[in-house]
């Protein structure tokens, strides 16, 4: 069987349109040229009903029905706890751990991926990383296998640039961070280039995540809504990765195939977790536990005597591990568990449900089978029936079960229902259902764009027969479709591979 070397070149919350576009009008000639030598595609699927953990699915072929891990808070199975869910918690296995003895890889900041011990040759995690806020757990930290390379990289290249995303922020500091999102991602070039001049490694993963970052800062000031080089910010970031794409794969010689991926688009969106906490609450099915319950707890105290304008300018000073302590405490103890059917899980952008089942939570009223799926048809009608009173339109896009897609119904882990509301320009602070308005209240995190349902894939080498655009494929086919790019046997259970190749 033929041995190839393969190239994974990332770009983190690539924006499928705009990769086409500025690469078919030379903005990005490298992507260009891989798109003129192979082949392109949308990538879609149920597994992209979630942005966070996509890099897992895409680069080990396993379905987020058995990895369990669809935000960065959940729920703990068996209890009323919200805890954080990182990349120490995944055990996937990636597509470097699957090649045959006597193959070497280099693994370079692959989101929410942490090295793993034992595979030949060089891994590196965190060393630019998107991040949405300071952290100090252990999975977002600079490591590396073996675990001295993080120490060298950081004497020849100078320490990690941690940039972090930010709301709120005016014109002259975003201006800041392009130009240091700029130089981090020409350093990030540099750092590859040492490892990879080391040796003629099997297989490189190399992401490149300010495409993430600067979607988000930069996307009010997209081209047509401003002037500056603010206005071609997003492009500058997207150009920047693009040349150093092609360094490295001067580095490494074109004769290898090289894959170039995005994990998932960008779209409008502003927060929706207060509209969805406001119908649990409004309609019965979430019931507030009563005030002498919990009244002389702290926290409770504080939010009886505290004006909110007051406790959200506190909560914005406070450290991340901390804010996220007390949103556990306050969910546990609001909330009636006794008389609550279903109540939503504490989120941003996506709306998520969980049922107070029996035999499931420690104090679930709702039986499984036929009650519990009556509920289910009765929450999703009553989303359903959400109106913009502006635009007079359903805010809902779709309404998903996971339950049913992922085969584990009901699921132990996952939400009941996951509501995906439709694409907005404005902040919705009120929507109409036929009983009566909900309303939320502007979040202290508020930003204007969340991620679309899908990504993008270019291919071209020695090996890719396929020419030109192609219709959609399933992000659970990429991994199985790298296996056999390099080579390799593919495992029973992961998906059939593309037939391109």
């Amino acid at each position: 069987m033929k041995r190839s070397r393969l190239l994974v070149f990332g770009f983190d919350a690539g924006h499928p349109p705009w990769m086409e576009q500025w690469a078919l009008e030379g903005t990005l000639p490298f992507v260009r040229q891989i798109m003129e030598r192979g082949w392109w595609a949308r990538t879609r699927g149920t597994e992209l009903i979630s942005e966070h953990g996509l890099w897992t699915v895409l680069l080990s072929g396993e379905s987020r029905g058995r990895l369990g891990y669809y935000y960065f808070r959940q729920l703990r199975p068996g209890s009323y706890d919200l805890v954080e869910v990182t990349g120490l918690d995944v055990k996937a296995t990636f597509v470097w751990q699957r090649l045959s003895a006597g193959r070497k890889v280099a693994v370079v900041d692959v989101p929410e991926v942490l090295p793993s011990p034992g595979v030949a040759g060089v891994q590196v995690a965190n060393w630019a990383p998107h991040r949405g806020w300071k952290s100090r757990h252990p999975a977002h930290q600079l490591v590396s296998e073996p675990e001295g390379l993080a120490r060298e990289l950081a004497r020849r290249f100078g320490p990690r640039d941690e940039i972090i995303e930010r709301v709120g922020t005016n014109a002259a500091q975003e201006r800041h961070m392009l130009r240091r999102m700029l130089r981090r991602i020409q350093r990030k070039g540099d750092l590859c280039e040492g490892l990879l001049s080391r040796e003629n490694y099997d297989l490189v993963v190399v992401v490149f995540t300010e495409p993430h970052t600067a979607g988000h800062v930069f996307w009010k000031y997209r081209e047509g809504t401003a002037d500056g080089e603010l206005a071609t910010a997003i492009k500058q970031i997207y150009k920047a990765v693009d040349a150093e794409l092609g360094r490295l794969l001067g580095v490494v010689g074109s004769d290898v195939n090289v894959v170039v991926l995005s994990s998932v688009g960008l779209e409008d969106h502003f927060p929706t977790g207060g509209l969805v906490k406001s119908l649990c609450c409004r309609l019965g099915y979430q019931v507030p536990a009563a005030q002498d319950s919990w009244s002389w707890h702290p926290m409770a105290m504080v939010r009886r005597v505290v004006p909110e304008r007051w406790r959200c300018w506190a909560s914005r000073i406070l450290p991340r591990d901390t804010r996220e302590r007390l949103l556990a405490d306050q969910f546990r103890r609001e909330t009636d568990w006794t008389r609550t059917k279903a109540f939503a899980l504490p989120g941003f952008f996506n709306g998520m449900i969980r049922v107070n089942l029996r035999g499931r939570e420690p104090q679930g009223i709702v039986e499984p089978g036929c009650e519990y799926a009556e509920l289910l048809d009765r929450l999703e009608a009553d989303f359903r029936a959400l109106v913009d009173p502006v635009e007079g339109e359903p805010v809902v896009g779709a309404v998903y079960r996971p339950g049913k897609l992922f085969g584990e119904d009901p699921p132990q882990t996952w939400p009941d229902l996951w509501i995906v509301w439709r694409p907005s320009t404005r902040f919705w602070d009120r929507v109409v259902h036929p009983q009566m308005d909900l309303c939320q209240a502007r979040p202290e995190f508020f930003r204007d764009t969340d991620h679309s349902q899908e990504g993008w894939i270019a291919m071209a080498g020695p090996d890719v027969q396929e020419r030109g655009a192609r219709t959609a494929c399933d992000v659970l086919a990429v991994a199985p479709t790298l296996l056999k790019m390099l080579g390799e046997p593919i495992p029973a259970g992961l998906a059939t591979p593309l037939n391109e190749i």
